[in-house]
């Protein structure tokens, strides 16, 4: 994931007016109202009242209510990352479906086992070189 940092900065500010609003100085209460007013500003330029029958009078940010706080505190500010590629389908693709290779790799890992762990006790007939397929298709 990647963090959006200016919805990161604008959450963190309605966290902080909504949970400790009247221990903040009177100048970082004025500084984090105004960026969570410019935030809903940017986001919906010609907003809507939801009791507002004809749509046209736009909402105040002046009072910035609990709600409005909770709607901020609640934005994703973390964006997925579109060129992320987990471990696991890295190595799938490196295998390329080729016997040998995922024949090799078990037996890597098996070896790779023994070696981290050390296990006392393992099953009869549990082999490093055991036959990875069973030649069931």
């Amino acid at each position: 994931f990647f963090v959006n940092p200016e919805l990161y900065r604008v959450r963190s500010c309605a966290l902080a007016l909504n949970n400790w609003k009247d221990k903040l100085p009177m100048e970082k209460v004025a500084i984090y109202e105004t960026l969570v007013r410019s935030y809903f500003e940017s986001a919906d330029p010609k907003p809507r009242i939801e009791n507002d029958t004809n749509g046209d009078t736009p909402p105040s940010y002046n009072i910035l209510t609990p709600e409005l706080l909770q709607q901020v505190i609640d934005l994703e500010y973390r964006v997925a990352n579109p060129t992320f590629i987990s471990g696991s389908q890295i190595l799938v693709e490196s295998l390329e479906q080729d016997d040998n290779k995922i024949e090799a790799f078990i037996k890597d890992w098996r070896c790779h086992f023994l070696r981290v762990a050390r296990p006392k006790f393992l099953p009869t007939g549990w082999d490093v070189d055991s036959p990875v397929f069973s030649g069931v298709d």
